[in-house]
């Protein structure tokens, strides 16, 4: 496969996770995010996959460590999407017998 744009790797790996594979999604992500750290739209992308992918507490992490590292709308993509992903916890913990809530926690 030729060299992917950063555009090309999230709408390939947006497609990987809608097709219920999102192990590979967020391994294309990672690989981009690793790569291109400071790019925010991989930033983005990828705290978005590892939320899909029920890695709640991996995907608030890279949100908290990476608003303050990317540009302003980036930043308040990240802050909305980890008081999402909070809230999405907390609620998951109100209700333990939901099968989202031990996948929250899976690393």
């Amino acid at each position: 496969m030729g060299a992917l744009t950063v555009s090309d790797k999230i709408a390939y790996a947006s497609s990987l996770s809608a097709s219920g594979l999102s192990h590979d999604a967020v391994a294309i992500m990672s690989e981009a995010h690793q790569s291109q750290p400071a790019n925010a739209d991989v930033t983005v992308a990828l705290a978005r996959l590892l939320s899909a992918s029920g890695k709640i507490d991996q995907a608030m992490a890279l949100c908290k460590a990476s608003m303050h590292q990317t540009n302003a709308q980036a930043a308040q993509q990240l802050s909305h999407l980890y008081q999402s992903l909070t809230t999405q916890k907390q609620r998951a913990l109100e209700k333990p017998g939901e099968a989202s809530a031990p996948a929250s926690t899976e690393g």
